[in-house]
């Protein structure tokens, strides 16, 4: 029942209204409250995904002087190295040993590891082809097998050929070779049977003999009976310069009641020369002063002193 107020003359709301009205204005409240809840929510989510930029280097208060890009990297956590296992690290060193042997076995196989050229000085009565055979020295031979094994091809060319006295190889370039020989030089011939065989300066006989007698300016020996009278007469005739010695075409061992050593020796300029075999060398060599004495051929005899007769005077 709706009562009025005395006084106002105004309507009173009944209980019920009241009620009412107090449970819609809680219901409005709490709606409120809700709304601002969840907005204050979203906004820290939204701040807690959206990403951080422009974040300006902090400062410490004890510290005036701003941080650096500088300052900033040395701060930055370097990256930790990653650590080969064992097995991996094994099949490292396999590569590396297999890619090595493969450089080393390209380089063997290739034409720079080969000899291309030997150049040969100190020839005098022996050709290239018959040092470089005495040697065992071929074209494309490996250039590291001969720097190790030039030692023993040096004593073997002495032992192959006796006209080899000595002999050094040196390298020029990885693939050129230099080969310097000292020869036993050839000095004559000496018939044995129906052969004749070539005489070295050393006193050594060839075994290689020949049924005519080689086309050279060499003398022939001859009439020598036994082989240490003519390696001494070998070894004097030896010292002698090549142009002498050619000009010799006999040398015959001679000895008399006077000089048991005589030797006579005939030129290839006609003249005739008597001299001693145990100092054929010292007096040999001034025979071509002593042959320009004579206006006509004649003998030169160096046996003790020297002088000059021409053929025909006493």
């Amino acid at each position: 029942m709706v009562e009025k107020d005395k006084h106002t003359n105004q309507t009173k709301p009944s209980s019920a209204e009241l009620a009412a009205r107090l449970a819609k204005l809680t219901e409005s409240e709490s709606s409120s409250a809700g709304k601002s809840v969840s907005k204050a929510t979203r906004k820290k989510v939204q701040a807690k995904q959206q990403p951080k930029t422009n974040i300006k280097p902090k400062v410490a208060k004890d510290d005036p002087t701003p941080v650096t890009a500088e300052r900033q990297a040395v701060n930055v956590r370097t990256p930790k190295k990653r650590v080969l296992f064992k097995h991996e690290r094994r099949a490292l060193v396999w590569v590396l040993i297999l890619g090595a042997l493969a450089i080393i076995l390209g380089y063997f196989l290739s034409p720079a590891s080969k000899v291309h050229s030997y150049t040969v000085n100190g020839l005098e009565d022996m050709s290239k082809s018959e040092v470089l055979k005495a040697a065992g020295l071929e074209k494309n031979q490996s250039s590291w097998l001969l720097l190790v094994e030039r030692g023993y091809l040096e004593k073997q060319a002495e032992k192959n050929n006796a006209q080899v006295k000595s002999l050094k190889i040196d390298f020029v370039s990885p693939t050129k070779a230099k080969v310097t020989v000292v020869e036993n030089v050839k000095v004559g011939y000496v018939q044995d049977g129906t052969k004749y065989f070539g005489l070295l300066s050393d006193g050594t006989k060839l075994t290689n003999g020949t049924t005519k007698l080689p086309n050279t300016a060499l003398p022939v020996f001859e009439n020598f009976k036994s082989e240490s009278e003519l390696k001494l007469v070998l070894k004097q005739f030896g010292k002698l310069k090549p142009a002498i010695r050619h000009s010799v075409s006999e040398v015959i061992w001679s000895p008399n009641d006077q000089n048991s050593q005589r030797l006579m020796i005939f030129m290839q300029d006609g003249n005739e020369v008597l001299a001693n075999a145990d100092d054929l060398a010292s007096k040999l060599k001034y025979y071509p002063a002593m042959a320009a004495q004579l206006s006509t051929n004649g003998t030169v005899d160096l046996q003790q002193g020297a002088f000059a007769i021409p053929y025909g005077s006493q």
